[in-house]
This record gives C-alpha cells, sequence and structure tokens, in this order.
C-alpha cells in the first residue's frame, strides 16, 4: 500500500474514497492500494467509528502490564536501601525475602532498575584481578584459616586516634573480632586474639600481613605474637609484601567497615566500640553474603573443637634434634659460634637438625624456619629457607 510522497492516512483515505465514491468492490480496492482483504475491512471499520482519527496508526503496546512493580513496593525497596546504603540489590533481594516473606518481591534485576531509576546505584569500574602470588592454605572449611588485620587508623571526633583490630574466619567470613585500640600494641591485639580463641576455638593457620605485630624484621620473620601462634599448635602465614589481594577476603570485608562504620566517626572510643558491635552483629547475621550464596556468615560459621589451654605450652621437640635455649640477645651458641636467631624467641628452646655436613635446619616448634651454613655460621631464612631445605633434602636422599 505505501506511495512514494504520501502519507500512510492519507493513502488509507484515498484507499475509503476509492470503495465509498469510486464504487469499486473491497477485492478490486484491496489489490489496488495492495493490501489485504481483512486490512482493507479493518481500515474502514476504525474510519466508521473514528472517523480520520481512526486511520491514524496507534501505539501497539499493551495497555496494562501484569509484571509492573506497584508504587508501595518501589517505595519499600528504595527505604529499605537507606537503611542499608551500602548493600547491592542482591544483598537487599535476599534480606526482604527472609524478613518479610508474605510479600511478592521483584526479581533481582527489577531492585537494580527500580535503584537505578531513584539515582541510588553507584557506578564502579571494574578492575582485572591481579594474579594470585605465593602458596597460602587453601581455608575450605571454617577455623581452617583465620586473618587479622589493623584497618587503618582513623580520628575521631575527639582527636583521639582508633586502630581497628579485625579478625575473621576466612571460609565462612564470619567476623570474630572488630575492637578499636588507642595503638598497634602487640600485647593488646594478642589479647584480643585470645578472646576470640576462648570464645570459638582456634584455628589451624593465622593469616596476616607483614607488618607489626603479626611479623617482624628478624630473621625468622616472627613476632612475639607469631611465637605465642606456633606454642599454640596455630601456624601464622604472611601475604606477599604489596599483595594485599592475597587476603582479599579480609580487606574486602574493610572496605564495608569503612563505608558502614566509621565515617562519619564517633567523638568518643566507647561511642566508636558501640557501633562496631552494631555493625558486626549485622554483617554477621542480617547481610547476606554472594560469595555464600546469599547466606549470612552466622548460619555457615560453627566454632573449632580445638579449645585455647589454660597456659601457653612449651615448644617440643624429637630427642634426635639438637636443643638450644635462645639468649637474651636473641643468639644461640653452636659450635663455638654465636647466631643470631631472633629476639622474639629469647628464653624459648629451639630445635636445630643436622641436613648435611655443612647445613642444619631451625626449627621452632613444628616449623622449619631457618637454614645455618656450618661453613661460614650464617642464617638462611624467611621464605628461602623452606625450599631449600627440601633441595637439600632430596640431595641428600639421592646421596648413596
Amino acid at each position: 500500500m505505501p506511495m512514494r510522497g504520501i502519507s500512510v492516512t492519507d493513502q488509507r483515505v484515498k484507499f475509503i474514497k476509492s470503495v465509498r465514491e469510486d464504487g469499486l468492490s473491497i477485492s478490486a480496492a484491496c489489490r489496488a492500494f495492495n493490501i489485504s482483504r481483512p486490512t482493507g475491512y479493518e481500515i474502514l471499520r476504525r474510519f466508521d467509528k473514528s472517523g480520520i482519527n481512526g486511520l491514524v496508526d496507534h501505539s501497539k503496546a499493551p495497555l496494562s502490564n501484569p509484571r509492573t512493580i506497584s508504587m508501595s513496593i518501589s517505595n519499600e525497596i528504595v527505604g529499605f536501601k537507606g537503611l542499608h546504603p551500602t548493600w547491592g540489590p542482591k544483598k537487599l533481594h535476599a534480606s526482604l525475602i527472609t524478613t518479610k516473606p508474605d510479600i511478592e518481591w521483584p526479581v533481582v534485576s527489577t531492585f537494580g532498575r527500580i535503584l537505578d531509576a531513584a539515582g541510588l546505584v553507584r557506578k564502579v569500574n571494574r578492575r582485572t584481578k591481579p594474579p594470585r602470588f605465593g602458596e597460602l592454605t587453601d581455608a575450605n572449611a571454617p577455623n581452617v584459616v583465620w586473618c587479622v588485620d589493623f584497618k587503618g587508623q582513623f580520628s575521631l571526633e575527639s582527636g583521639i586516634w582508633c586502630y581497628p583490630l579485625t579478625l575473621t574466619d576466612n571460609n565462612s567470613r564470619y567476623l570474630l573480632r572488630c575492637y578499636g585500640l588507642p595503638n598497634v600494641a602487640g600485647a593488646k591485639a594478642w589479647a584480643i586474639m585470645v578472646g576470640a580463641f576462648r570464645e570459638f576455638g582456634m584455628p589451624m593457620f593465622m593469616r596476616s600481613d607483614n607488618g607489626n605485630p603479626f611479623a617482624s624484621i628478624s630473621p625468622t620473620g616472627l613476632s612475639r605474637i607469631g611465637v605465642s601462634l606456633l606454642k599454640l599448635g596455630i601456624t601464622p602465614e604472611h601475604s606477599d609484601p604489596g599483595c594485599p589481594q592475597q587476603n582479599g577476603r579480609h580487606e574486602r570485608m574493610h572496605r564495608t567497615l569503612k563505608a558502614e562504620a566509621i565515617y562519619p566517626p564517633s567523638v568518643t572510643m566507647q561511642g566508636q566500640q558501640a557501633r562496631f558491635d552494631a555493625w558486626r552483629h549485622e554483617y554477621n547475621e542480617e547481610r547476606p553474603h554472594e560469595a555464600l550464596e546469599m547466606s549470612t556468615p552466622a548460619s555457615v560459621y560453627n566454632s573449632s573443637p580445638r579449645q585455647y589451654p589454660d597456659r601457653l605450652p612449651d615448644f617440643e621437640y624429637d630427642d634426635a634434634m639438637n636443643k638450644r635455649k635462645v639468649r637474651p640477645n636473641g643468639c644461640i651458641k653452636w659450635q663455638s659460634a654465636e647466631i643470631f636467631i631472633s629476639e622474639t624467641l629469647s628464653g624459648d628452646v629451639i630445635g636445630i637438625e643436622p641436613i648435611t655436613d655443612q647445613h642444619s635446619a631451625v626449627y621452632v616448634g613444628s616449623l622449619p624456619l631457618a637454614i645455618i651454613n656450618m661453613v661460614n655460621n650464617k642464617l638462611l631464612s624467611g621464605k628461602d629457607a623452606v625450599p631449600f631445605l627440601k633441595t637439600l633434602r632430596a640431595n641428600n636422599a639421592d646421596t648413596p
């Protein structure tokens, strides 16, 4: 039916005129205008009902949409977002379904469109995930790996500095402790960690960065906290320097902590701690976690059966090992030479295992932390010690 230079409405008028005034039959008129007979009858019907206005094309969209979200539901979603400004559509959706199951909530994508229309979606530039370096323990169950760190310090309104110490279970993301301290002193941090051990039991591994008070610059890398962990049968492990992504789950929690419980800061340390406590409850008990299939950390975590002892035990070694007590200056006497080990081990006993004629392994408890070169009485320590020890053992086993 289309004719160049003539609008669709004008063509329909000509079609009607050819039938009503010129006397063409419906079939002849439809052939002349290249339309079907049902279309021809529909044009005549619409003209008879509404005149010229009936010949104008109308929107084909349905007059009603059964999936349209009511204003009350939209307001409920927007209001709940106001209570949890850092939560995304998935967390809001999962929480509302749990807390208000009697309401028929729309799907997650609709949550996102409602929040976007309300201007409540913050656009984030996605970065490519950096590669993971280092061999860290796979937290395949609760209490295999706990993570500990100090969130960056901030100033309260009173001018007092606050250093939040955080402790999480790496598998369940359960926030075991979130405590504001006046400094990063190891004694204060250890007291908080012991409180968690008494309440939840003990993990197999404790992951941290390489900073004070969880690591040291001594040849063994052990801080006093690290030594105490080893006595409890907890192996300390450290992320590589400059690689916070190796403790990514804990760092992600810190980002949420900063957004929801730090700024604006409270006036006093007591007030700030009250906010930490309330936020920790919400984080564990109410906040759905996407990596947990929208479950809460509290619903996944369970306490460890490894109970904290009444006193820290001493290190134990096989009878075949040579034992040396570390002096107050951090040194041991070995084959008429004084070798510096670590001041953090002062008063403790270490084990020395001969591997070859020239090398011996230094053990702190069950953990080999250094190699003594008995030719020059030098200490090889740090992350190179364990691979080197494996090489020495392999070469020694191949020697006839």
